[in-house]
């Protein structure tokens, strides 16, 4: 046995809040800084600047918040700003987010997720939940419509993930990997993602700054993403996958930036050492969990907040004031990661992997040639054969190429538009079939997206139309197919 020591208040540290909030604002901005230099490089000024404005409108919003609670509560500003750290979830926050999302839904977000989340509490140091996390939930559940239409998004590595059900076969892993430049660019490049999370190399290379200046435990981040990559094993070993699954889990999504940014988070997780290595590990299990089980398209949002709800029960469990069972811990430990591993990867089994083929509507006949209208990269396609004449109504059945035909060789997407030609109006537009990924692109079937093609003017076939966030190429191939239907009947 051993005795756990514990440090009395008078023992001395160079090791204070200010300089951990100090280096973990440094890390955070680099990651920030890189992220927006390659997006104005590489995306285009229209989306640098706005990311830079998601950052200042963050960051202020923070600050005012804060400096009101301190009035209320009749204490010095500016020692409650230097205190409190604002700041600092307003960055993770940021950073968190996808680059299209709107002014309002961060500035709302930042307010709600400090308030609820950390000054009810008390203030810094008292608060349950990651405010940060906290906030990044209300994005996601409260302001999902709050993007910025002009700015578009393309397909990301946890969406083409989520896509297959964080599973899929050889074929279809392969396929996504070379849309994303591969598992090279998922490591070292950057692709359409969260802020935080378009680099891998800068987020370990924060993660091992932070660990050197003792500004997070190395615990964590390592039976965090160890966890991760156990379970991912275990699921190669029962569905009889590529090892190149594993880095796909792991360099995909917000596994990383969570691992080294959120579960660090010194206020929400458990203060002993053996205590933080079960809260890692339980976020790397539940994280699995929600990804292969859940209809979430990530899992370590919500399985840092579960996590941060039971570190109280962790706490008790792992205080021993006189003697430490280290022994008793290592074997608690041990069966928790192995028998987490194989009942997950046994469960594995009752899912089924998606196909790189899936069945779709095959035509009968030929698809003959009609009219092509260039929407970006999408062709929209008319079939005459199948396209029929009522009076002024004509219903014109159009192939677009999406998602599927660009990137994974499959039949392009079918759709039915309802044009009265008296009218010179849209009646309705029907996706009837769809070879884009599921569970992503298929947000165009919405009556949401569809609806806004009712009513439009034929006049001419320069129409416009809002994207839908993460199906981007799905939606183009709506809008190619509109406007090749509007030229089709026109020339009728």
């Amino acid at each position: 046995m051993s005795l756990l020591k514990r440090v009395s208040p008078n023992y001395f540290t160079t090791l204070t809040t200010s300089r951990i909030m100090r280096d973990l604002t440094i890390a955070l901005c680099v990651v920030f800084a890189s992220s927006t230099i390659w997006l104005f490089i590489n995306q285009g000024s229209a989306i640098g600047i706005h990311v830079i404005l998601m950052l200042v409108v963050a960051v202020a919003v923070a600050l005012i918040t804060e400096s009101v609670y301190a009035l209320l509560r009749k204490q010095p500003i500016l020692e409650t700003l230097k205190s409190s750290f604002g700041w600092v979830t307003a960055i993770i926050l940021v950073l968190m987010c996808r680059t299209n999302v709107d002014l309002y839904a961060i500035g709302a977000a930042t307010f709600l997720c400090l308030v609820l989340a950390k000054l009810i509490f008390g203030g810094f140091g008292q608060n349950i939940f990651n405010p940060a996390a906290v906030g990044r939930a209300l994005i996601m559940l409260m302001f999902s419509a709050r993007v910025v239409a002009d700015l578009s998004t393309s397909a990301t590595p946890a969406s083409t993930m989520n896509g297959l059900q964080w599973l899929g076969t050889a074929d279809t892993m392969a396929s996504a990997q070379s849309t994303l430049g591969g598992y090279l660019n998922w490591f070292l490049g950057y692709h359409e993602a969260a802020i935080g999370e378009m680099c891998s190399l800068i987020l370990i290379l924060a993660c091992v700054f932070l660990i050197i200046r003792k500004v997070i435990d190395w615990r964590i981040p390592v039976f965090y993403i160890g966890t991760v990559v156990l379970i991912a094993a275990a699921v190669v070993v029962f569905k009889g996958l590529s090892l190149l699954y594993i880095p796909s889990v792991v360099f995909s999504g917000g596994l990383l930036f969570g691992a080294v940014f959120m579960a660090t988070d010194p206020v929400t997780n458990p203060t002993s050492a053996s205590g933080r290595v079960y809260f890692a590990i339980g976020c790397g299990i539940l994280t699995m969990v929600i990804r292969l089980f859940a209809n979430l398209p990530e899992g370590v949002l919500f399985s840092i907040l579960i996590m941060n709800a039971l570190t109280p029960a962790i706490e008790s469990f792992c205080d021993r004031y006189v003697i430490q069972a280290n022994a008793a811990h290592r074997i608690i430990l041990s069966c928790l990661v192995i028998v987490g591993a194989l009942g997950i990867g046994s469960w594995t089994l009752t899912i089924q992997a998606k196909s790189s083929a899936p069945a779709v509507d095959v035509p009968t006949e030929p698809v003959k040639e009609g009219i092509k209208i260039m929407d970006e990269t999408e062709v929209g396609t008319v079939d005459p054969a199948e396209s029929t004449v009522s009076g002024n109504l004509y219903t014109v059945i159009v192939r677009a190429d999406g998602y599927g035909k660009k990137f994974h060789s499959e039949l392009p997407n079918k759709f039915t538009i309802v044009i009265d030609k008296a009218a010179a109006t849209i009646q309705s537009v029907e996706v009837t079939v769809f070879n884009d990924t599921e569970g992503v692109g298929d947000k165009i079937e919405q009556p949401t997206f569809l609806n806004q093609f009712k009513g439009l003017s034929i006049s001419d076939a320069s129409i416009t139309a809002e994207t839908v966030t993460g199906a981007t190429v799905s939606s183009r191939s709506a809008i190619a197919a509109v406007k090749a239907a509007i030229t089709y009947v026109n020339g009728q």
